[in-house]
């Protein structure tokens, strides 16, 4: 029965008039569940538009937005631990382009079961000295990367930059500086309305899956639906969206660079 109704969707689907066939979307989800409706139908307008991006006066240096942000954790211990190891060991791949060792692991797991966030252990590794040398290589910023940034900057943060700057950046710099101009916005739109910071990065999750798909090796990350990415925020604590968020822009800016 569920295949023969499929069939008939199938068939919908390449027959109907714009106005039924959201109709029938409709009730295709609701007795087939949003997958198979997503690969009989391909993925619907996205129900969220980009919110309004604010006007950010502070310091990206400052620790004062994870500092302030004190949420329930919604996780058992063991569960926390987890996923707060895997997210060490890709902050390190990712960041530093060095695997995190034993010793490494077990001091920053150790720190952040103190209370530390992943936003604060983030800031830790792009100001630390490692970091600072690896702006001081002679890495340089590809023109594919900097039509990105320049994109991404004009669409996500509402700021401008031109392409010879970008070109004249130590890549390890522009990473930081790219993450940080983020991190003032997503930071800025949870403070004034948390509803806008999921909306952020629902599209922008959304964009970067169609964008970006196959530079991308997690069916989560690979996902194109904004609705998917919205009600997975809303479900976590803000530091795990954002620190999605920074892991996103370091793999994409390492592969479209070539790093």
């Amino acid at each position: 029965m569920k295949n023969k109704l499929a069939i008939m969707l199938c068939l919908l689907a390449f027959n109907s008039e714009a106005n039924f066939l959201d109709t029938v979307r409709g009730y295709s989800e609701k007795f087939l569940g949003s997958d198979l409706t997503t690969k009989i139908f391909g993925e619907g307008e996205s129900e969220f538009a980009l919110p309004a991006i604010p006007t950010v006066t502070a310091n990206a240096k400052s620790t004062d937005s994870y500092n302030r942000e004190k949420e329930e954790n919604k996780f058992k211990q063991e569960d926390l631990e987890r996923y707060n190891a895997a997210f060490l060991e890709e902050a390190f791949t990712l960041v530093r382009g060095a695997q995190i060792n034993g010793d490494e692991l077990a001091k920053w797991m150790n720190v952040m079961n103190q209370g530390a966030n992943r936003e604060g252990v983030y800031r830790a590794l792009v100001l630390d000295d490692t970091y600072r040398g690896l702006e001081n290589y002679d890495k340089e910023t590809k023109e594919e990367l900097a039509i990105f940034v320049i994109n991404y900057f004009g669409k996500y943060l509402d700021r401008k930059t031109t392409k010879d700057t970008l070109l004249q950046t130590n890549f390890y710099m522009l990473k930081r500086v790219v993450v940080e101009k983020t991190l003032e916005i997503v930071d800025a739109l949870y403070m004034k309305d948390k509803e806008d910071f999921y909306k952020w990065y629902a599209v922008f999750s959304a964009d970067m899956a169609k964008d970006y798909r196959v530079r991308f090796t997690s069916k989560v990350r690979q996902n194109t639906s904004a609705k998917k990415h919205y009600e997975w925020a809303k479900q976590v604590p803000s530091q795990f969206v954002k620190s999605e968020v920074i892991l996103k822009l370091h793999l994409l800016m390492n592969s479209i660079n070539g790093a």
